[in-house]
């Protein structure tokens, strides 16, 4: 409980609920004598190499502190999604550049060690739309071109 509130903080919340989960995969809360049958928990499905490749990708760390990455419906096709402000403040589009193009070494060097030697990524807007949000720059064999988007100044 939140200190004076009587109430759960969410991080008291969710540590009961996977506390509580864990004791209903792991036998239930009544023990072996309660009279239900059990049976194995189904497989999970195994991660493609892409969906693994994937987990690896940088996550808000420098030098593009990209929030989420959005997969989209062509084959090996990434948009790396990030704030405005931390793709143009303080940042001129030759900066910008350099710092997609270092990017996409550490995307290229993920995905060939999963065996994934073509793919597409470009850098977008983070915005609660998974449609309609600014695309600021597209990445193909390592070449990169900011879209009038990302070549604009943002808001700071």
């Amino acid at each position: 409980m939140e200190k004076g509130s009587g109430t759960l903080g969410r991080g008291a919340l969710c540590a009961a609920l996977l506390v509580g989960a864990a004791a209903l995969l792991l036998g239930g809360c009544g023990g072996d004598d309660d009279g239900v049958e059990r049976t194995a928990a189904p497989e999970l499905p195994q991660l493609t190499r892409f969906q693994t490749a994937l987990r690896r990708l940088p996550i808000r760390q420098p030098p593009l502190r990209i929030q989420s990455y959005l997969v989209t419906g062509r084959k090996h096709a990434v948009v790396a999604l990030l704030r405005p402000e931390d793709f143009f403040c303080g940042r001129p589009p030759a900066e910008r550049i350099a710092a997609i193009r270092a990017l996409y070494r550490v995307v290229s060097r993920r995905f060939a060690v999963a065996g994934i030697e073509r793919f597409g990524l470009a850098i977008g807007e983070l915005t609660p739309r998974v449609v309609g949000f600014d695309v600021y720059a597209r990445i193909k064999d390592g070449r990169v071109a900011l879209t009038s988007a990302g070549r604009g100044r943002g808001s700071c």
